[in-house]
């Protein structure tokens, strides 16, 4: 063994570079607050082993997309798990970063000498989100296609280069099989390329300069508490992991990833992003028409310059948050608002999705009770609805796609003739108005999805 590791050595100095990370020094020794990092690490080879899985089965095709996830979930082994492993890893992935960069603010570790490693850690959070945009319209079903859409049409407001980008995204001038094929080829490719290329910098430039201590620990303390990354934090760093893994397999099994309705272009569709982007499609609610690129680029713009510009914004020379507040306010201020918005919208989902339950409900109820009426008058002698009845008048089965005002229905059935004087379609002026207007809410919506 001793011979072989030698080998390696001299070859590729890989045993030399691993000893070198355990014997990496944590200044004031092995705590609990390092560990976000190799979460953060651990979450990315997830996503990366679930998605090679994924891709094995996945056709990048808009006829086939959608059916090549219900064969993966269905007919592959474990292919439901590893889906909506993919999927929380995302959340995983991105909830943790968000908050390994926040730890990293607050501890000032991206002063001097570090900030090209906070630099570094920006790009892979904006790299993160375009993962998440782009692995979104995968499932290419309603929500999927109709959320893209909102974003690239977003995309498309962009001053001067919108257009062309929003051309070159969707490939061509909508949403279709070549959107769906750049998307794919983004997300397994070009951005996987990206990320392995800044992590790999990123903990390059942290071996490089070290962990940042606690800003209250004086330097005497982290002297004497200094020790290597293995064994200690190297254990606090594994427990984490196992722990994220539990709560990734618990949430994957019990509540995995819904697959909606095949995506369809002509039929709109509410559809919600993330909750990692909630708080954009919450604040274009805020600037509309004109102001739209404020809301799209300018503020979310400004926003990310002020990340990269962090290390050369503080000039404080104490660590400590209280005393950098030029920058300290300006994030925490930021914060509120991201969580505001995330809120609003939270609460706007939320209620939508009730109002959209009542609807569900109250159509259930009327198709149930306008079947039970039109079964109990002579419709079906003449009419034909869906598999019952006739072909003597009109085919009712899709009415409800060109149907009139509710109103103008009613009249009809009170008196054919006025409208059609040859017709031979009886009155029903003798029904009750309350039944005249249930059985012109169940012809509105035949063929209505």
């Amino acid at each position: 063994m001793r011979r072989l590791i030698s080998w390696l050595e001299e070859r590729t100095g890989i045993p030399g570079a691993w000893q070198r990370i355990l014997d990496e020094p944590v200044p004031g020794g092995a705590r609990w607050n390092y560990v976000l990092g190799s979460a953060v690490l651990f979450t990315l080879l997830l996503q990366a082993l679930t998605g090679v899985l994924l891709a094995l089965n996945y056709a990048p095709t808009s006829d086939a997309a959608r059916a090549s996830l219900l064969f993966i979930e269905s007919e592959v082994a474990a292919g439901r798990l590893v889906r909506s492993l993919h999927s929380w890893g995302a959340t995983a992935m991105i909830a943790l970063l968000a908050c390994h960069l926040l730890q990293v603010f607050l501890w000032g570790a991206y002063r001097r000498p570090r900030e090209a490693t906070w630099m570094a850690g920006i790009l892979l959070l904006l790299v993160t989100g375009a993962f998440a945009f782009t692995g979104s319209l995968l499932p290419w079903d309603q929500n999927a296609y109709w959320a893209t859409q909102v974003g690239v049409n977003i995309l498309g407001t962009a001053p001067g280069i919108g257009p062309a980008l929003q051309r070159l995204l969707q490939g061509g001038a909508r949403i279709g099989n070549m959107t769906l094929a750049r998307f794919y080829t983004l997300h397994v490719i070009v951005l996987p390329f990206a990320i392995g290329a800044l992590v790999a910098l990123h903990l390059a430039l942290f071996l490089r300069r070290g962990a940042t201590p606690h800003w209250a620990l004086p330097e005497e303390e982290r002297q004497r508490r200094r020790e290597p990354f293995w064994p200690a934090q190297a254990a606090r760093d594994a427990l984490a992991i196992l722990a994220v893994l539990a709560a990734l397999l618990v949430l994957a099994a019990r509540l995995p990833p819904e697959l909606g309705a095949a995506a369809d272009p002509s039929k709109p569709y509410d559809a919600r992003p993330e909750w990692y982007f909630l708080f954009l499609f919450e604040l274009l609610k805020h600037f509309e028409g004109p102001l739209e690129p404020l809301g799209a680029f300018i503020l979310p713009g400004a926003a990310v310059l002020f990340l990269f510009a962090v290390p050369f914004l503080d000039r404080s020379p104490s660590p400590s948050p209280r005393r950098r507040p030029v920058v300290v306010v300006p994030m925490l201020a930021g914060m509120i608002v991201v969580g505001a918005l995330t809120a609003q919208s939270l609460l706007a989902g939320r209620e939508e999705r009730a109002a959209r339950r009542e609807r569900e409900r109250r159509r259930e109820a009327i198709l149930e009770a306008g079947w039970a009426l039109v079964r109990s008058q002579p419709c079906l002698k003449c009419h034909r609805i869906g598999d019952q009845g006739r072909d003597i008048g009109p085919n009712l089965t899709r009415y409800g796609l060109t149907a009139p005002e509710g109103g103008a229905i009613v009249e009809y059935l009170k008196n054919p003739t006025a409208k059609y004087p040859a017709t031979i379609m009886p009155s029903f002026a003798s029904l009750p108005e309350e039944d005249l207007r249930l059985l012109a809410e169940f012809l509105r919506l035949q063929g209505v999805d």
